[in-house]
């Protein structure tokens, strides 16, 4: 029975799956779990070759179909994953030793066995949940009189369950895939830095930022090639402020198809290269866009199927080819000074640069915070806007005055003396926000006011 499938693939790749189980009967108990799944998918392949192709609708046989097409590509790629070690299905006398010497060579990535069980899984819950619906088919066929009656209604309701049902878990399992290739591109998830640094940022903090000319005019501009650059001291809250504003602009074109936002967020611990930046872009944009994820997987199936990470040269082109599809491209770059490889610097300088550039149809803008110095080397598109960056007095009044309940009892209790205390913290910060953090901190821990006043 070979469906919408060649006779001749469909036999093929029963010889595939039975070479498989044979290989994996010799495995180790390591490999058991991915042997128990090879075998039932050995299975489930022989069952579908028992059925007759008569009788079938033309959505049991497009389903059935899948089955076929889907187990054959995960067989595939593991029948090239053994073969790569020689590992082979022994018949000699010698087997054991000879399964063993092999199988102990096989090196396979944890996430990698996953995904391959995954997609095992697919196969084996699409057939049950196929023959479930044909035993109900069967039933109520029966139950009108066989042959004698044919209730097409209910028919064509199984028929729609069947293709509803499917279509879910179609979607389940490419939700599931969205995510292993976001992981594969990158394993870096900017989105967790993101939430993390937006969560510390206190109600109506960082508005006079939004609010500020410069950013109006960089957000507003209709110049194709318009950078922001942010300077601050250390603790002015230049972090917080990029959460703020990526929040912000994803908010502002969440709804608006073609304009992209991809961010990153420095630290001096990272030791980062050039391509793990651009393989960070390259992941944001995939999250961003799903249909990417079918076009970098039908350009690089192998590497893709291998869990083998793109290199340098395949992130960019990967990267430029998906650029070219915005209209509007927005690169948010926070504490660029702690990127300690001049090199890496420059070479991602030189990249916003080159995307910046007007061509034709993608705007570009460019945001990036810094302490002070020459961090941004050349860098020098057509429209370029500094703003210096510290704690707004509103900003740090707001951060005090939305946390009192967490101060002492008795501070709580004497408006006064927090009046006192809130106007020293303000004046001693000097618009640095990490100070008016500390401040605040310090107060948490003392029992009266004498302790209080002591501070400060």
């Amino acid at each position: 029975m070979s469906f919408g499938f060649g006779v001749g693939d469909f036999l093929a790749t029963l010889q595939l799956a039975d070479n498989l189980k044979k290989r994996f009967a010799q495995a180790p108990s390591g490999f058991k779990a991915i042997s128990a799944d090879v075998k039932s998918l050995w299975a489930v392949l022989h069952d579908l070759d028992d059925i007759p192709k008569d009788g079938l609708s033309a959505t049991q046989k497009a389903e059935l179909d899948v089955i076929v097409q889907r187990g054959r590509e995960v067989l595939m790629e593991i029948e090239g994953k053994l073969s790569k070690y020689n590992v082979l299905a022994y018949t000699a006398s010698d087997w054991k030793s000879k399964a063993t010497r092999a199988w102990s060579r096989v090196k396979w990535d944890p996430v990698e066995v996953d995904s391959l069980r995954n997609r095992i899984t697919y196969c084996l819950s699409l057939w049950n949940l196929v023959m479930s619906k044909m035993n109900q088919y069967i039933v109520l066929w029966l139950s009108l009189g066989g042959g004698l009656a044919t209730d097409h209604n209910a028919d064509r309701d199984l028929t729609a369950d069947i293709g509803a049902e499917v279509h879910a878990m179609k979607d389940t399992h490419d939700a599931q895939l969205h995510i292993e290739m976001l992981a594969w591109i990158s394993p870096i998830d900017t989105s967790e830095r993101q939430r993390k640094s937006f969560d510390i940022h206190g109600e109506g903090t960082g508005r006079w930022f939004l609010e500020s000319e410069q950013f109006v005019r960089w957000i507003s501009s209709d110049a194709g090639d318009h950078a922001l650059l942010c300077t601050g001291a250390p603790g002015a809250g230049k972090t917080i402020l990029t959460s703020i504003t990526i929040d912000y602009l994803q908010k502002k074109h969440s709804h608006k198809d073609g304009i992209v936002i991809v961010y990153h967020y420095f630290h001096y611990q990272e030791q980062l290269g050039y391509s793990d930046i651009l393989s960070s872009f390259l992941r944001q944009l995939v999250q961003a866009n799903p249909g990417l994820h079918e076009i970098i997987a039908r350009k690089f199936p192998r590497r893709w199927r291998a869990h083998n990470r793109l290199t340098g040269e395949q992130v960019q082109e990967t990267l430029k080819l998906a650029l070219v599809e915005c209209n509007e491209l927005i690169y948010v770059i926070d504490a660029l000074d702690e990127c300690s490889d001049l090199y890496v610097r420059r070479q991602l300088l030189a990249w916003v640069r080159d995307t910046l550039k007007p061509n034709g149809r993608t705007k570009g803008r460019f945001l990036a915070t810094a302490r002070h110095g020459d961090h941004f080397g050349k860098f020098s598109p057509g429209n370029v806007t500094c703003l210096e960056i510290e704690a707004s007095r509103g900003d740090v009044e707001s951060f005090l005055d939305g946390n009192v309940t967490y101060l002492p009892e008795f501070l709580q209790g004497k408006p006064e003396l927090w009046k006192y205390i809130r106007h020293q913290i303000i004046e001693s910060a000097g618009g640095i926000f990490l100070l008016v953090r500390l401040y605040y901190t310090l107060l948490l821990d003392e029992k009266n006011e004498k302790g209080v006043r002591a501070l400060g």
